[in-house]
């Protein structure tokens, strides 16, 4: 007997495991591409959220269409989570602004107005 026997060496008494039996997969096998449509998709859910967080008063529209384009960049096979994480954030921010420019509306014409007139 050579001293380089292992397992699964003819004249082994020792069983040969089936994972050691079956080849790797290769890493390019794990996860194919996205076409560029979809990866297209992604990025403009990407830069939609984006934007509506930078210009928060426009998130109540660009969020949701961020959310609809990760959708559909995820259906056609691309990652777009953070298309989606953006588009979520974008959307509650610009909800956020319009109460908050609301209460400064109702602020200036109803409380305002009273507090002027009771220092006069």
């Amino acid at each position: 007997m050579r001293a380089d026997d292992g397992a699964g060496v003819r004249g082994d008494p020792r069983p040969v495991p089936p994972a050691a039996r079956t080849r790797p997969v290769p890493p390019e096998a794990w996860t194919r591409p996205a076409p560029s449509e979809a990866r297209s998709m992604a990025q403009t859910a990407l830069v939609l959220g984006v934007l509506g967080i930078v210009v928060s008063i426009s998130g109540l529209v660009l969020g949701p269409i961020a959310l609809s384009q990760a959708e559909r960049a995820e259906d056609a096979g691309a990652d777009a989570t953070a298309g989606r994480v953006l588009g979520w954030l974008a959307t509650a921010f610009g909800g956020l602004t319009a109460l908050s420019v609301g209460l400064n509306i109702v602020f200036l014409i109803v409380v305002l107005p009273r507090f002027l007139g009771a220092w006069s």
